[in-house]
């Protein structure tokens, strides 16, 4: 008994390959992405197998963010600038009340301004320890 359906061509390859392709790929938003664009362009298996390989090495829309847990960013960061300038670069949340907020960048600046100095880099000022380029502190 055939199951072909007259004027209907049968799919180039197998349902289950290509769930196996997509099931590759962690990010359920983009599986669907996938699916979408392998079932309007009806793709076989090596065709999806080809896109899932290159977009696992280049995740694209936001993709990247999902595979890859995110790097936790420092509260606060110092670099030391020429003529002995210091950028200070900080984030806040309005969660922290203002308070804790500036003892938590006195006590950084403190840290950082008693680390000494990398070679090449200009001190705070006269009389003041040499620091590193950067010094992360957690929230």
């Amino acid at each position: 008994m055939s199951l072909k359906t007259p004027g209907r061509t049968p799919p180039k390859t197998s349902t289950r390959g290509r769930c196996l392709e997509i099931a590759k790929v962690s990010d359920p938003q983009a599986q669907r992405q996938l699916a979408q664009e392998c079932a309007q362009k009806d793709c076989s298996v090596r065709e999806l197998q080809a896109r899932v390989k290159k977009f696992l090495a280049h995740p694209t829309d936001g993709a990247l963010e999902a595979q890859k847990p995110l790097k936790e960013l420092p509260l606060f960061q110092f670099t030391w600038k020429k003529d002995a300038e210091l950028l200070i670069r900080a984030r806040y949340s309005a969660e922290k009340p203002l308070d804790r907020y500036f003892e938590e960048l006195r006590t950084a600046l403190e840290a950082f301004l008693t680390k000494p100095v990398k070679s090449g880099r200009a001190p705070a000022a006269p009389g003041a320890v040499a620091v590193p380029e950067e010094v992360p502190v957690a929230a």
